[in-house]
């Protein structure tokens, strides 16, 4: 009877505790842990990073619950729905992630991710597999996690062997810690990919934005993660030396 009363004392806590929602339709925000899984991909939202939920009538009381996505998964299908402002805790974000999450919505509603105003035929997608997703879509913060990007420009310079990394170029690197003006802050130390692997190693489950790179990209990072070339003439190859 003492068990019985303290599970629904806990079941109380839990619901007077649950937010509320009110008109809202969808929210958004960064995930407070890596435990939920997207609706879309199936696997894991790393904690810190954006993720985007419709609000939906929760079956077990009174209100609203989310169905959280991963913030490109989310926008793969068209969100006609989907404003601004009935999303929850979008005025909470960071202006750059504000601005991302009105793009993409803007290109969604306009038929940027399927079929076009003029009758297109609507632009297949690659499937995503669970198991090959890494460790999401999003760039990590924590101090030694991987990265993992097609570099944006040629500004960056490899930590290892100290030459450009070309733009378009895969990069991938761990994240450490940096000064400046007296000031501590986290930054990814890119690398090449060969140069990475000379003296470092992790898994494809281990990188941060493995979903999100192009198919080749993917290939690479798996023949290194998994297979570990250790000859130099592979190495330049696969570098493009």
């Amino acid at each position: 009877c003492t068990l019985a009363c303290d599970s629904v004392t806990v079941s109380f806590k839990r619901l007077c505790t649950m937010p509320d929602y009110g008109d809202y339709a969808f929210i958004a925000e960064y995930a407070k842990s890596n435990r939920a899984g997207c609706k879309k991909c199936k696997a894991n939202i790393g904690k810190d990073s954006l993720r985007i939920g419709k609000l939906v009538q929760s079956p077990h009381f009174d209100g609203k619950v989310p169905m959280w996505n991963h913030f490109r998964c989310f926008f793969q299908k068209a969100q006609p729905s989907f404003a601004v402002d009935s999303t929850h805790g979008f005025y909470d974000l960071r202006p750059e992630d504000q601005k991302k999450i009105e793009a993409a919505a803007s290109s969604a509603a306009s038929g940027g991710e399927g079929k076009g105003k003029a009758g297109g035929k609507k632009r297949k997608r690659a499937a995503v597999d669970p198991s090959e997703i890494g460790a999401g879509d999003e760039l990590s913060k924590d101090i030694d996690d991987v990265n993992a990007e097609e570099a944006p420009s040629s500004r960056s310079k490899c930590r290892e062997c100290d030459e450009s990394i070309k733009k378009g170029e895969l990069r991938i690197g761990r994240v450490g810690s940096s000064e400046r003006n007296g000031m501590s802050f986290q930054v990814t130390k890119w690398h090449h990919v060969t140069c990475f692997f000379a003296n470092d190693s992790c898994s494809i489950a281990e990188i941060h934005g493995f979903a999100c790179l192009s198919n080749d990209m993917k290939a690479e990072l798996r023949k290194f993660a998994d297979g570990m070339p250790t000859s130099e003439g592979d190495k330049k190859k696969l570098k493009g030396d």
